[in-house]
């Protein structure tokens, strides 16, 4: 039984070790979360604006992502994640953190696809953890990983 002990102890180690690389984890998000800069956040709401065709998250500290679309979805799909969607495959990621000096976007060599689901008319977007840059610092880049569902 101690055997066994210490190997369970040691295989639990070893992966706890080997997933550490801060910045680089992927997590299994909850329902309107996500994280920045290694912080999680929790939506109070998501909502969709049809007039920019986007998703909005806010906390209640006015953190934030905004998830821009060419056209809103209307089905299930894999979109390409850029700087700017000018096709209907594609979509845009904005994250503004509270003091607004930190507006962090995502960029076009990124290679990452999100995963959009419409679930009773309602837009769920899973977007893995990609590299986002701040716009107002461009040598400031950090990790963003998200997964919503409009309220």
């Amino acid at each position: 039984m101690k055997s066994v002990f210490i190997v369970a102890l040691a295989l639990l180690s070893s992966t706890m070790f080997s997933s550490c690389n801060k910045g680089e984890d992927t997590y299994n998000l909850q329902e309107g979360t996500w994280i920045i800069d290694g912080t999680l956040y929790s939506a109070a709401y998501v909502t969709k604006n049809v007039s920019v065709n986007s998703l909005t998250a806010i906390d209640l500290n006015s953190n934030g992502v905004n998830i821009y679309f060419h056209q809103l979805p209307t089905s299930d799909g894999t979109y390409k994640i850029v700087r700017s969607p000018k096709q209907s495959s594609e979509v845009a990621v904005y994250a503004v953190l509270q003091d607004s000096t930190r507006v962090f976007a995502s960029s076009d060599n990124e290679k990452q696809t999100a995963t959009v689901s419409i679930k009773n008319n309602k837009i769920q977007i899973s977007i893995p953890r990609i590299n986002v840059t701040n716009i107002h610092q461009p040598d400031e880049e950090t990790g963003l990983q998200a997964f919503f569902l409009e309220n």
